[in-house]
């Protein structure tokens, strides 16, 4: 997660620009080595085992070697080795950004320095930026009383990308102050406790096609009703656990069916947020209210 962070403070800072951001991030994805991998090559797990962890990670917001640990795919001493070797985003980030000439070495460590000062982090912390509190240092919903829920349920959606997208999004948040009417959206309510309209959209059908591959790990030459379902069940997952992890704050929720919408209109309304995900290849929004 330090790319992910760390990125958003060199943008917002004027080190670099949103293209140049889009182009490392996508970078660090394609040269970041995933720990089931390195685990089989190591013969610290089988295949069937990865596979375990995985579909494990369709349940719950567990990191890959937290799962391994729980039921002895691992030992801690070889999770640590396997930790030791992988590449870290730090130095991935930094190397794309050098060899791109995006900034110079003095930059990178002036930019560095004053990351870590700002937000007072140790050097431990800056290689695996995962905590929850940490994106309240880069993201703002404006309200006490929604803070803290939109938070956890950003934070999520930024390690469901990396889990089941395998890439990593850069993120704009802001409150809507008119009436969004995209060419297709999905949306999925949340109740209980509390009540949540969450909704995935956009006016680019490519894009779409794209985030559906990318989920489901299939190809689609149009936006058609499979592609659709794909997107559709990967908001559905993604609210799955993040009802999960409310339950394990004492938060009990239920959702209610998914439904497909062509050309929807939102309400403009005080508390609704837009939450632009950025890759490479297109922009996806996420709305909640």
């Amino acid at each position: 997660m330090f790319a992910q962070y760390f990125g958003h403070f060199l943008l917002n800072s004027g080190y670099i620009t949103v293209e140049q951001l889009k182009y490392v991030l996508d970078h660090e994805k394609n040269t970041r080595v995933k720990l089931g991998i390195s685990a089989m090559h190591a013969g610290y797990m089988t295949p069937e085992q990865v596979e375990f962890v995985h579909n494990e990670q369709l349940r719950v917001d567990k990191k890959f070697g937290q799962i391994a640990l729980e039921h002895g795919f691992l030992t801690q001493h070889q999770l640590d080795e396997l930790l030791k070797n992988q590449k870290k985003g730090h130095y991935v980030l930094s190397q794309c950004l050098i060899e791109q000439e995006y900034m110079t070495l003095v930059d990178l460590q002036d930019a560095m320095a004053k990351y870590a000062q700002k937000y007072q982090l140790n050097a431990n912390i800056l290689e695996e930026t995962e905590d929850n509190k940490t994106i309240h240092n880069f993201f703002s919903f404006e309200t006490t009383l929604w803070d803290r829920i939109y938070s956890e349920y950003v934070s999520l959606l930024i390690r469901n990308c990396i889990r089941f997208l395998d890439e990593v999004p850069i993120l704009n948040i802001e409150r809507i102050e008119e009436p969004l009417q995209p060419n297709w959206s999905v949306s999925q309510e949340i109740k209980g406790k509390f009540d949540m309209f969450t909704s995935l959209s956009s006016n680019d059908e490519k894009a779409l096609i794209k985030l559906a591959e990318l989920f489901n790990k299939e190809e689609y030459s149009c936006f058609d009703i499979y592609a659709q379902d794909a997107i559709s069940e990967l908001l559905n997952l993604h609210n799955g656990i993040f009802l999960v992890n409310m339950s394990n704050l004492g938060i009990e929720l239920d959702m209610h069916p998914q439904q497909v919408n062509l050309k929807p209109d939102f309400p403009s309304v005080s508390e609704i947020f837009r939450i632009k995900l950025s890759w490479i290849w297109g922009n996806i929004d996420m709305i909640i209210y």
